[in-house]
């Protein structure tokens, strides 16, 4: 299997992985809101809720992330920083800033 195969199937897989969590965090939230009203105390059915909502934001946050990740992999070849050749160096410390944070696949 080529590079760019592997770091798309990865990509894909994290992207996957990613939406799956932001999934259950919302469902938990649902859930959990609905439980508010009759359920739990004030105080503990407060903190609860704002939990749930905390994990929900992160959760679409890092979907958010995984799916530019691989938008952008396959739209324009970047691969991110994390996921760059480590045999590979940049041809000076300028033009590596100069590109950004990652290299890309032709």
């Amino acid at each position: 299997m080529d590079r760019y195969r592997e770091i798309g199937d990865l990509l894909r897989s994290q992207l996957d992985e990613s939406r799956e969590a932001y999934d259950r965090a919302k469902l938990d939230f649902k859930r959990i809101s609905g439980e508010i009203p009759g359920i739990l105390p004030h105080p503990d059915g407060s903190r609860l809720l704002e939990n749930a909502a905390r994990v929900q934001s992160a959760a679409i946050q890092a979907y958010v992330a995984s799916l530019r990740r691989f938008n952008d992999f396959l739209i324009n070849g970047t691969v991110p920083k994390d996921m760059e050749d480590p045999r590979k160096k940049p041809a000076s410390s300028e033009s590596a800033e100069d590109e950004g944070s990652s290299e890309e696949i032709a």
